[in-house]
């Protein structure tokens, strides 16, 4: 899924919420498109009222991993993304997803 900017405008960064019902764990996968180059990536996810912010620092394309967070069964995960560089916003910042 396409995740919005603060317009509510869909950009190019892709998400997708994995699960392990085996772990009762669920983590996010960003594809983060934009050229290459340096990047500086942010996942933020909330479980209940826990909150996981990772950030990775890297090239401006490829796979960027949230850790994994305790969701058990239907339990609802809150995340958002920003990718930056040279201090300006290349994607995301708009509001959080839910899912559940």
């Amino acid at each position: 899924m396409p995740l919005l900017d603060p317009a509510g405008d869909p950009t190019r960064l892709e998400v997708t919420v994995r699960r392990s019902p085996a772990c009762a764990t669920r983590w996010i996968d960003l594809v983060n498109p934009y050229p290459a180059g340096y990047a500086q990536v942010q996942l933020f996810t909330a479980v209940a009222y826990t909150d996981v912010a990772t950030t990775h620092t890297g090239t401006a394309g490829g796979l960027h991993r949230s850790p994994q967070v305790f969701a058990p069964g239907q339990t609802c995960i809150e995340f958002s993304a920003l990718v930056t560089a040279d201090a300006r916003v290349l994607a995301g910042g708009g509001e959080p997803t839910t899912l559940c």
